[in-house]
């Protein structure tokens, strides 16, 4: 079938609990890719919008598809009809289709770095029975693991409002504090933020709390804003469009492909460090707001007031590590988020995160994440949509 043309026809479908601002990046990038690059034409069913039910289609008039929550019996129907379809549901079991969806042991490892990085010592994870929740749950608990940290984990089984409430409030009551909490999603972190504050539990010093989805309307429902880890939902609408492009052309592609969590968006809900001594609470918080200026530790003694003995005795007992490690491990964050959300060069982000020059930067992050800042820009951002023969 020739690249482009205009006679292609493709249709895109979205269940209802997701046809909100979570998939808007995603519509839109499956949109653009249509419409600039490809000249599709983007169909709907029964005069409704393209991003619409899947059952009636006119599939005389499909080429291609993608879909969000597909059953089996869906997918057998696409198939039967010839039509080249890609898959954004997500799930583990086999599938016949290309799937595309977010990397959650990603997701999870990445919220326990966030509250790790705030200086919690305890910690839960609260999710449910989905695909997503277990693998967030994995990644989040190796994370920790590999800390030499210990996690309560929970699952909501009754899905109704009273429920959810009467098992947070008998789990928020019974968990040691202070305690950083990850969510499977938004909408559990605004539950959980709720009750802590109902059961006159300071947020986010005594429990923290990180969701998932970047779900503004449930963060500013909530009692405090919550902290969440935004998915690249653009990146996975160009991914799974290049895709279907591919398997319309007949085009091989991987059968799988997972894209990784754009960043956390830091809120109220975990913007303090939560320290058992207020002493360190202090160093650290001067550390985050001022370590990519090249502060040292005399820097951070000046500002706490004590002698290096005392607070350096204080971080190790409570943390493990010293000033000096502690100010590294905050500007090698500040360098992460530079890799992720720019194309900045290592010898920019090594000026702007406070090290003396490049070879400092590798040295450290390589020391922190076991990586250097290449490999991790890579493993974070690097998928491949097809294999072209």
């Amino acid at each position: 079938m020739p690249q482009n043309n205009p006679i292609n026809r493709f249709h895109v479908t979205l269940h209802d609990s997701f046809n909100g601002e979570n998939t808007f990046e995603f519509c839109r990038a499956v949109s653009e890719y249509a419409g600039n690059l490809r000249h599709w034409k983007l169909l709907g069913s029964h005069g409704l919008s393209p991003f619409s039910d899947w059952v009636g289609l006119p599939w005389e008039k499909i080429d291609g598809a993608m879909g969000l929550e597909l059953t089996p019996d869906m997918e057998g129907l696409a198939q039967s009809k010839g039509v080249a379809i890609v898959s954004v549901t997500p799930k583990d079991r086999q599938s016949p289709l290309p799937q595309v969806n977010s990397d959650y042991h990603a997701v999870g490892r990445l919220g326990a770095e966030h509250l790790l990085e705030r200086g919690y010592t305890n910690f839960a994870y609260i999710g449910n029975d989905s695909w997503p929740s277990a693998h967030q749950q994995e990644g989040f608990l190796e994370t920790l693991r590999a800390a030499g940290r210990n996690c309560e984990t929970r699952s909501i089984e009754d899905f109704k409002t009273d429920a959810i409430l009467k098992m947070l409030r008998h789990w928020l009551e019974e968990f040691p504090k202070p305690i950083g909490i990850m969510t499977v999603m938004d909408y559990l972190s605004r539950f959980t933020v709720n009750t802590a504050i109902d059961l006159g539990l300071r947020v986010p010093s005594e429990v923290g709390v990180l969701g998932v989805n970047n779900n503004r309307w449930a963060s500013i429902m909530s009692a405090v804003p919550i902290s969440s880890v935004q998915l690249d939902e653009r990146r996975m609408g160009q991914t799974a469009a290049r895709t279907l492009d591919a398997l319309m052309q007949g085009r091989r592609v991987e059968p799988v492909q997972r894209i990784p969590p754009l960043r956390v968006i830091a809120r109220r809900s975990t913007d303090i460090l939560p320290m058992q001594d207020p002493l360190v609470g202090r160093a650290i918080q001067f550390i985050r707001d001022h370590a990519e200026r090249g502060i040292g530790v005399e820097e951070v003694l000046m500002d706490s007031g004590c002698s290096r003995s005392t607070l350096e005795k204080k971080m190790k007992q409570e943390l493990g590590y010293t000033i000096h490690t502690a100010i590294t491990r905050a500007r090698v964050e500040k360098a992460k988020s530079m890799l992720l959300s720019s194309e900045a060069g290592t010898d920019q982000i090594a000026y702007h995160c406070g090290f003396e020059h490049q070879p400092r930067l590798f040295e450290a992050f390589k020391r922190v994440t076991g990586m250097t800042p290449g490999e991790y820009r890579r493993s974070m951002r690097g998928v491949s949509p097809t294999h072209q023969e």
